[in-house]
């Protein structure tokens, strides 16, 4: 007998597994799909239940063959499969059947010395949404994010990053990631609390003490809690970076909530910063963040809200150059992806490895946010803006102002808010 032709094969119509010579199995949908099993079972009377008692074995779920297993591990799979066939179907003839496991187990130590690994997959490539510019903080952290996806999952898993809102604005994004247009993005936490409720905890003004405080809530029981909330509208949420702490910043000088009576200040599109905003005494607009510097220019907008970092970026300084730390939200950003688009594309391996990726790209974004931070606030300053850091008995006002807001909430909301008000 001549020696066997056994490997992988990639061509336009997809990736194969080849056995002296043939094609036995193809790639689809997540696992291996076998071809002419049934071939090797000409002139059996048992041929059709032998086939559909060979394919369960043929096409295993995917996890069992890509996950980084030795090639013994996997060959004791399969051969620990087939022998339960073999002893359940002894009646056809169990001959015939160590036959084939022999062959079968031949392909599998062939793919090994093809590549190194089980069943080789074909790359998958994923869409990455973001709206700031390439050396923006969250922008650095989500290229980091790739660079560790691709790199523990040997290549197999490639982000593509599309910054300066190539993928649309915020608003735009959360909703083509859940209807599986776009795979992943990075997005501040207002608009999607639509879509997951829970998350609106996280807004509640003046309810981190400081970053230590939010960052041990987002990385514990409570941001898992929120996390997987976001399961039951079609997303997955993948974990945190930090949005920043977002200040008022206006045309003219703010040291009270009395100063902010009347004026119309951007914010994020969402009912309980509106809600915010209006307690101080001040009109909202929520509008997408891309109109902020023409409504500011053309002066249907006195002012905005909203971090250093962004404040720079965008030039709103120019145009409103009262400066205001009330830090009435810390607010960590999500990674959220589409659940429809990313189960039929990666394992439940892979999306553990990008959940891991994340929580390990949060601790160069975080260190990055806070250089940035008062990199962004020197630069403003000696652009012209001028910075107020109120007494603490102007906080206090702020602070009193915004508790009715509260009271209004829901009573998921509440329970959420008294364990982030008991994390130490």
């Amino acid at each position: 007998m001549g020696e066997m032709d056994n490997r992988t094969e990639a061509d336009g119509k997809g990736l194969f597994i080849i056995c002296n010579g043939q094609k036995v199995a193809k790639y689809e949908a997540g696992k291996w799909v076998p071809l002419i099993v049934s071939s090797y079972l000409v002139g059996s009377r048992h041929s059709a239940v032998l086939h559909h008692q060979i394919e369960q074995v043929s096409a295993p779920d995917a996890d069992i063959l890509v996950q980084n297993r030795s090639p013994k591990e996997v060959i004791d799979t399969a051969a620990g499969t087939l022998w339960a066939i073999e002893q359940a179907t002894n009646e056809m003839g169990m001959t015939f059947m160590k036959n084939v496991t022999v062959f079968f187990l031949s392909c599998l130590v062939a793919l090994f010395q093809f590549n190194g690994a089980a069943f080789a997959q074909a790359p998958v490539t994923l869409r990455f949404a973001e709206i700031h510019e390439p050396a923006y903080p969250t922008t650095v952290g989500d290229y980091q994010l790739a660079k560790l996806v691709k790199e523990r999952t040997h290549g197999r898993v490639i982000i593509e990053v599309y910054d300066r809102m190539k993928l649309g604005d915020e608003a735009v994004v959360i909703k083509k990631v859940q209807d599986g247009d776009i795979d992943l993005t990075r997005i501040n936490i207002g608009p999607v609390t639509q879509y997951v409720p829970l998350l609106n905890a996280f807004l509640m003004p003046y309810i981190f003490r400081d970053v230590p405080h939010m960052l041990k809530v987002v990385n514990g029981p409570i941001g898992n809690e929120v996390l997987r909330s976001a399961d039951k509208n079609d997303f997955i949420g993948f974990g945190w970076f930090d949005g920043g702490t977002r200040n008022f910043y206006t045309k003219t000088p703010v040291k009270s909530p009395s100063d902010l009576k009347g004026l119309r200040i951007r914010t994020l599109q969402n009912d309980l910063m509106v809600s915010m905003i209006g307690a101080l005494g001040a009109t909202a607009v929520a509008i997408p963040h891309s109109a902020t510097y023409d409504g500011l220019k053309n002066g249907s907008l006195d002012g905005a809200e909203n971090n250093y970092p962004t404040y720079l970026e965008t030039k709103h300084y120019q145009l409103a150059p009262y400066f205001i730390e009330d830090a009435h939200t810390r607010l960590p950003d999500i990674i959220i992806g589409s659940k429809k688009a990313l189960a039929s594309k990666l394992s439940a391996k892979e999306i553990e490895i990008i959940k891991q990726a994340t929580r390990d790209a949060q601790t160069l974004q975080f260190r990055l946010w806070a250089k940035a931070d008062k990199a962004a606030k020197d630069a403003a300053l000696a652009g012209g803006a001028t910075v107020t850091v109120p007494t603490a008995a102007q906080q206090k006002e702020f602070v009193t102002a915004v508790n009715p807001i509260y009271d209004r909430q829901p009573n998921d909301i509440q329970d959420l808010i008294k364990k982030i008000s008991a994390v130490k």
